[in-house]
């Protein structure tokens, strides 16, 4: 599978609450994310990364580094080689 970067994540303000992203990057200096699907949510003064497993990472203020990624439209693969 390829992805396509559509942004970056430098700041804690910069994060979308609650939309399905794909990341790459740091969520904190302790978690790096490699083409994880994703939802950033606010749970009472913490903003959290639920990964489309159930695992949860707090994101910390000056120590998110993140690449928005998308999935690239495949291509139709041809089956005339192998005929």
């Amino acid at each position: 599978m390829a992805y396509i970067k559509t942004g970056t994540i430098k700041d804690i303000s910069e994060i979308p609450l609650d939309k399905p992203l794909i990341i790459s990057g740091n969520v904190n200096r302790h978690s790096w994310h490699w083409r994880m699907e994703g939802v950033f949510k606010k749970e009472t003064n913490e903003i959290i990364f639920e990964n489309i497993h159930g695992i949860v990472t707090k994101a910390k203020s000056g120590e998110v580094n993140l690449a928005v990624l998308k999935k690239a439209a495949q291509k139709a693969s041809s089956k005339k080689h192998l005929e």
